[in-house]
């Protein structure tokens, strides 16, 4: 129901501003065409969304991916909570829409599923907090994880952003040649 509230209205003002306007492009290129083919360029795979979480949503995918196996072995076993059916059928859904439904696709389409992710490592930890699992063992794990990851993290440089090129180009006429550019948040 609150979504209802926050999302009606402005497709109401949309609308009623430019009828024609809001069904040929919004509603027909950015809803129907998106869905049905790539705009734009942006087409991939069925692993688009996957290797995106790998590549750019670091170190934490290695939390992440645990327990979103956790949480769908608790929920497939039935020992799972009405909680944790939630949230992994709520990463389930947006994946499997923007996977298999949407054809173009943009990284911040799955953008929904994240606070899912979370709650999961959340309540993957707290599992296994509440069921008296000494605490050690798990902040060691975690940091071996991390530990772990520094060296392999270079496997993940190559990146699929389209207008990475065009940065490049900017870069080089900017900076001077031989000093060296920082950059956050470059993928």
């Amino acid at each position: 129901v609150f979504c209802w509230v926050l999302v009606v209205p402005w497709h109401w003002a949309a609308y009623a501003s430019a009828p024609e306007r809001f069904m040929s492009g919004f509603v027909r290129k950015h809803w129907i065409e998106r869905t049905m083919r790539a705009v734009e360029g942006h087409s991939g795979n069925h692993f688009y969304y996957l290797r995106g979480l790998i590549n750019k949503h670091h170190p934490w995918v290695l939390l992440e991916v645990p327990a979103a196996g956790w949480l769908l072995w608790r929920v497939l076993s039935g020992r799972g909570r009405s909680s944790e059916v939630l949230v992994i059928s709520w990463i389930a859904v947006v994946l499997g829409v923007f996977t298999f439904a949407v054809q173009t696709k943009l990284r911040w389409y799955v953008l929904p599923m994240y606070p899912a992710l979370a709650l999961g490592v959340g309540a993957m930890f707290s599992g296994w907090w509440f069921r008296g699992w000494p605490v050690w063992p798990i902040k060691a794990a975690g940091v071996i994880l991390l530990v772990l990851w520094i060296p392999l993290a270079d496997i993940y440089i190559q990146d699929y952003a389209p207008g990475i090129k065009e940065l490049s180009d900017a870069v080089r006429s900017e900076v001077p040649a031989g000093q060296r550019v920082y950059l956050y948040e470059f993928h």
